[in-house]
């Protein structure tokens, strides 16, 4: 069997086995007719569908409604995730929580009273003094550091051993960053 070039989407495929109207393109039914793996996933949706109704049908074990809550906790598909209908209540959340702070940070300042604005243009200053203190602690201390750490690879008999064991993890390192870039 051969892999489909244009797969449908999931939702198609389901809205296929129910027999209903596709919602993402309309020549899905005549696509999954001449493709024989979207056409193997439609009837594998049908038979699941099928199977499931039965299950519930018989009196026992699953309720009669656990179809359609199996099927509604699929994955996203490809176009519900980029969807602007989908997720505009979520955005709106996320927008309204970043207002309402940028106007919970605003207020002080126009109010002149002393508040989170403030604090947080305290605390940054005393990071980025931190920051450049430990940059130049750093740079001033780096040079009697890698003086010890020369001392000690060289008197001791398991210096040249760990630097020789530093070759198989480079090599290895290497192998690792060419895949993750490979993917990309």
């Amino acid at each position: 069997m051969n892999d489909c070039r244009e797969p449908l989407d999931p939702i198609d495929i389901e809205a296929l086995a129910a027999e209903s109207e596709p919602l993402f393109r309309s020549d899905a039914g005549l696509h999954a007719a001449s493709c024989e793996t979207c056409n193997l996933l439609v009837s594998q949706s049908q038979r699941f569908d099928s199977l499931l109704s039965e299950a519930g049908a018989d009196g026992g074990h699953p309720a009669g409604d656990l179809a359609q809550r199996v099927l509604r906790l699929r994955p996203f598909s490809r176009l519900e995730r980029r969807s602007v209908a989908a997720w505009s209540a979520p955005l709106l959340l996320c927008l309204s929580l970043v207002v309402s702070g940028l106007a919970l940070l605003a207020r002080p300042v126009a109010s002149a009273d002393v508040g989170l604005l403030a604090a947080l243009a305290g605390s940054s200053v005393a990071f980025l003094r931190a920051a450049s203190k430990w940059a130049f602690d750093a740079s001033r201390e780096a040079s009697r550091g890698l003086g010890a750490l020369a001392q000690l690879l060289a008197v001791t008999s398991t210096g040249p051993a760990c630097l020789l064991l530093l070759l198989p993890s480079a090599f290895a390192l290497r192998r690792v960053l060419a895949r993750a870039f490979a993917r990309r």
